[in-house]
């Protein structure tokens, strides 16, 4: 058996349950199997809503649902991350010439920032510089520091 619900976090989900059920909280619980019969076909997950008895697509309940799941930006990761997500994403042997690029002492001190850290700030000037510098986007920068922080 299977419900719908919508997860403290926002999150809209699809929960198995065996024949005993389980508690979830009724005012999560956008469908039940065991009392609103199969799930239809059509149902998008992140944008149901209950509606006539039945189940539409919002699209307020999606963008609340894709707001949820987006990952929590760090906002500090380790050098070693930091460098191994560069690697990753081909950047890593251009932080040298970005850096020796800049005007001094804005060069000296991001040379010392980027030889001497052991974290990575995500406001830090540096990054704020180094992104643009390496051709990264914000979105870009906080999809590096996410995947930095998984490593």
């Amino acid at each position: 058996m299977k419900l719908l619900v919508n997860a403290p976090s926002g999150v809209q989900q699809i929960i198995e349950i065996g024949e005993g059920g389980g508690y979830f909280d009724p005012e999560r619980v956008i469908w039940d199997e065991r009392v609103d019969g199969p799930l239809p076909d059509d149902v998008q997950i992140g944008g149901m809503v209950r509606f006539d008895g039945g189940l539409v697509f919002s699209q307020d309940r999606m963008d609340e649902h894709q707001q949820a799941s987006r990952p929590e930006i760090p906002q500090t990761v380790t050098m070693r991350q930091a460098r191994l997500a560069l690697l990753a994403a081909g950047k890593l042997s251009a932080v040298d010439a970005a850096i020796a690029s800049l005007p001094s002492p804005q060069k000296e001190a991001a040379q010392i920032e980027w030889e001497f850290s052991s974290v990575v700030d995500r406001n830090r000037p540096l990054v704020q510089t180094l992104g643009p510098a390496l051709g990264l986007s914000e979105a870009e920068l906080d999809a590096l520091f996410i995947q930095a922080a998984q490593l």
